[in-house]
């Protein structure tokens, strides 16, 4: 009797601990699915799972099981060696999405499916190319991270994606950018460092809710006077390119704390009033670097703001 009880008791804590990991909502499998190789199958039999991490695993191939997770709204697949998608029509509730630091050579067009989709990571790989149907297709977008492939093209439908707040396009081959781009008027940061830009649109001014602008490395020889229609800009960077005159406007951005300025060929010294502007809204000890891949801050004044490494 006292055995039966014992194996009784020990199969009812079985089953709580199954019916607890069954209610589970997130599950990170960081580099240890060589360790459970039947843990994603098991994991498409629970309910409640909402959020699935499963970085560093050197995946060739996306895993079938995620297929039959539809309830899914965050996934992580990032850091994998993926180089093409399946079908993900069956993943209507997917939100946010990283597939960052794989091996995609072209855009996964099989993305544009994911119709709910408000955040894509897909930096560090080798897209050539983002698809026309980007702005109608995922619409809902409120950050896009392409940074570091080799995309020299913006399609025009970008200025479609009306909920974006944050577009990284930093590392690519980009020498010019849509028009429609100033129609994204949710845009609070905008990457844009180390590409080939000649130029920047007139109307950038219409994106008023912008607050970091990163233009450093490329090869830009004036900017826009509407620009100081940017009125919460808080960060601009446009070290290393060819400017030699600043614009007026400048002076009407008031919250400006951060002007990068360095490796340009100005013919004229930046205006009292910016330098002022600058000077005594930084702290001697401040060091600015909002995006973890940025390694570009020069700061007008080298002893008052030091560059980042």
């Amino acid at each position: 009797m006292d055995i039966d009880h014992g194996n009784q008791e020990k199969n009812s804590n079985a089953e709580q601990d199954y019916q607890q990991i069954n209610k589970s909502k997130e599950l990170n499998y960081a580099g240890i699915l060589h360790r459970f190789p039947n843990a994603l199958e098991q994991a498409s039999r629970m309910t409640h799972l909402s959020m699935l991490c499963i970085p560093y695993n050197k995946l060739t191939q996306f895993p079938e099981p995620i297929l039959r997770m539809p309830q899914l709204t965050r996934l992580d697949v990032s850091n994998n060696l993926l180089t093409t998608l399946p079908e993900l029509g069956n993943m209507p509730m997917l939100e946010r999405l990283d597939l960052s630091s794989n091996m995609f050579e072209n855009f996964p067009l099989p993305l544009l499916n994911l119709r709910e989709l408000e955040k894509l990571v897909l930096n560090n790989n080798q897209i050539n190319q983002i698809p026309d149907r980007i702005g109608y297709d995922l619409m809902y977008l409120d950050t896009l991270e392409l940074g570091n492939n080799r995309i020299s093209v913006v399609p025009d439908s970008v200025g479609h994606l009306q909920y974006l707040e944050i577009l990284d396009l930093s590392r690519n081959q980009i020498s010019t950018l849509p028009d429609s781009l100033t129609k994204c008027q949710e845009l609070t940061i905008l990457y844009l460092y180390k590409n080939q830009l000649t130029s920047i649109p007139q109307q950038i001014g219409k994106l008023v809710d912008l607050e970091e602008l990163y233009l450093s490395h490329n090869k830009l020889t004036e900017v826009p006077t509407s620009i100081g229609d940017l009125r919460t800009l808080n960060v601009l960077t446009l070290s290393h390119n060819q400017i030699r005159v600043l614009p007026d406007g400048l002076k009407k951005l008031i919250h400006l704390f951060s002007l990068s300025l360095s490796g340009n060929p100005l013919e004229v010294r930046p205006t009292k009033t910016i330098r002022n502007m600058l000077w005594y809204s930084v702290p001697k000890n401040m060091r600015v670097n909002t995006h973890p891949e940025y390694d570009e801050t020069d700061g007008l004044d080298p002893h008052n703001y030091p560059d980042d490494d």
